[in-house]
């Protein structure tokens, strides 16, 4: 298949495909097929265009890319999940996205405090530069994608992003030799985060935007098995 395109317009959406609708469900996920992915520029980066390429060419996923500086909580309505790039600059997401009924997955460290994934102190969340593995340290849950371990995910090295999670956080992978540094979390629905309860799934992934384009082949199984969990459907199968 090829490549979706999504460049600049004097429009700040742009939309591979027709959305579809999506109804919540108890368990915190929405049923539809449709995603919301906020970036920092409309001409993808290399790392933004793979993720883009990945939920629409594996996961059959219609996505609508929206800017930061113009995403709103409305524009999740309907969405079976949104995914917040590290591209885009957290002061221009904020909260915005924050109290959506919707699985939200969060790449942008410096907003996982303002959606109440982890305290705001100093030291809450960092990054490991020229890294190409994680560890595995919770082999059972979903997140994990049958992996157990330390798994090579970059190819070739790049930076991890990570964090100490607060409240009822699920913690699935760490940096290598940093058990507490989390790169993957997640905190199921209704479950207790900083403050407040998750309104729907949030998930924290380990991924700079420039390195979207190193991910190997565990590294996008477990971006499948990320978007699969938000999503409660069946992990596809595919070849990075």
């Amino acid at each position: 298949t090829a490549p979706i395109n999504v460049t600049s317009s004097a429009s700040p959406t742009a939309t591979t495909t027709p959305t579809a609708t999506a109804t919540a469900t108890p368990w915190g996920c929405a049923v539809g097929n449709s995603a919301l992915l906020v970036v920092g520029n409309l001409t993808l980066s290399a790392g933004d265009q793979a993720i883009l390429d990945r939920l629409t060419h594996v996961h059959g996923l219609s996505v609508t890319v929206v800017l930061d500086s113009a995403v709103t909580a409305a524009d999740a309505s309907g969405k079976a999940l949104v995914l917040i790039s590290s591209s885009v600059a957290s002061t221009l997401v904020g909260i915005k996205l924050r109290d959506v009924a919707v699985p939200v997955g969060v790449n942008e460290f410096n907003l996982f405090a303002a959606m109440r994934m982890t305290d705001s102190v100093a030291g809450s969340i960092g990054s490991s530069t020229s890294q190409t593995q994680l560890s595995i340290v919770d082999a059972s849950h979903p997140l994990a994608a049958g992996f157990s371990g330390t798994r090579t995910v970059y190819s070739p090295a790049a930076t991890l992003y990570w964090a100490l999670p607060a409240g009822g956080a699920q913690v699935v992978a760490s940096v290598v030799g940093a058990p507490t540094h989390a790169t993957i979390f997640a905190y199921a629905a209704n479950t207790a985060m900083l403050g407040i309860s998750a309104p729907a799934k949030r998930l924290g992934w380990f991924l700079p935007d420039n390195a979207g384009a190193s991910l190997g082949v565990d590294g996008y199984a477990l971006f499948d098995a990320a978007v699969s969990w938000m999503i409660c459907t069946p992990v596809p199968t595919a070849t990075a």
